[in-house]
């Protein structure tokens, strides 16, 4: 891998392909200090370069609202006029992707800790009903928490509580 992460040493400012953009490729290529301009899409698999981007700092710069506003970025950026700018910000950019949520450990575990708590306790909801003979239609099942909020952002704080207040004592889960 040494190699081609080398290559990117040859490479002034990176393109996402669409409609599907890149994931890996734009991880990496922002890690070796390429910024990656990319393009603003209507669903998940579209706007992985934009959430990556908003996530190390670069936000309206680099993320296109349309095909010609990715076009004008990949010509500002191409423009020598930009190039001082461009490499003031590609000799920091390892440094503010380290620095920025994208590799922050803490928050990324206590999301997936929230997301796991909230799978148990739908589950122990649903044996319970099960066992009581009220079986559930849990198909509208949504991604959001009982407090409205989605995944992202979620802290670890109180959630043991929460699951108290809402019945789901580890008396009652440890039975599953």
């Amino acid at each position: 891998t040494r190699g081609h992460l080398g290559l990117y040493g040859q490479v002034d400012v990176a393109l996402d392909p669409f409609p599907y953009a890149g994931t890996t490729t734009t991880c990496e290529a922002l890690w070796m200090g390429v910024p990656t301009i990319t393009l603003e899409g209507r669903n998940h698999a579209q706007n992985v370069g934009k959430t990556l981007n908003e996530a190390v700092g670069l936000g309206s710069g680099f993320v296109g609202r349309d095909e010609a506003h990715y076009l004008q970025l990949a010509a500002h950026w191409s423009d020598p006029r930009h190039w001082r700018e461009l490499a003031r910000l590609r000799a920091g950019l390892r440094q503010q992707v380290e620095a920025s949520v994208l590799c922050q450990r803490q928050p990324f575990v206590a999301n997936l800790e929230k997301v796991y708590r909230k799978w148990w306790r739908k589950y122990c909801s649903d044996q319970m009903a099960r066992a009581n003979g009220h079986a559930k239609d849990r198909s509208h099942f949504s991604d959001e928490d009982e407090d409205g909020g989605g995944e992202e952002g979620a802290s670890n704080s109180g959630q043991s509580a929460s699951a108290e207040a809402e019945g789901h004592s580890s008396d009652n889960s440890s039975q599953f």
